[in-house]
């Protein structure tokens, strides 16, 4: 299932997680079963929002987006995240590769 580039965020209903590299995207969907990878979505880092198995574009709600990213954030720890606000899908993504390229290193 190749995709590039990397880094993308791996969206589901209910999460949000950041994924660096091909490797770290096969760790990431190991537990999905064929018909949830079906439902799973990525954002790239120019914004293009798009199914993971057939890679046709789709869209986001930049405030389901934006909600998800508060959860994950809120679970990995982070605080003062309830006044988050994002313009664009683009400016969500480079906030969150901020984020977790920080926590990495």
């Amino acid at each position: 299932m190749p995709i590039k580039p990397f880094p993308l965020l791996l969206i589901t209903e209910q999460s949000i997680e950041f994924i660096s590299n091909e490797e770290a995207l096969y760790d990431a969907l190991f537990y999905y079963s064929d018909e949830q990878k079906k439902q799973l979505k990525y954002l790239q880092s120019d914004g293009g929002a798009y199914l993971l198995e057939s890679k046709q574009p789709t869209e986001f709600n930049i405030n389901t987006l934006t909600a998800l990213l508060q959860q994950q954030l809120q679970l990995d720890g982070h605080c003062c995240i309830a006044k988050l606000s994002f313009s664009s899908l683009q400016e969500l993504f480079l906030f969150a590769e901020q984020v977790y390229s920080d926590s990495q290193t």
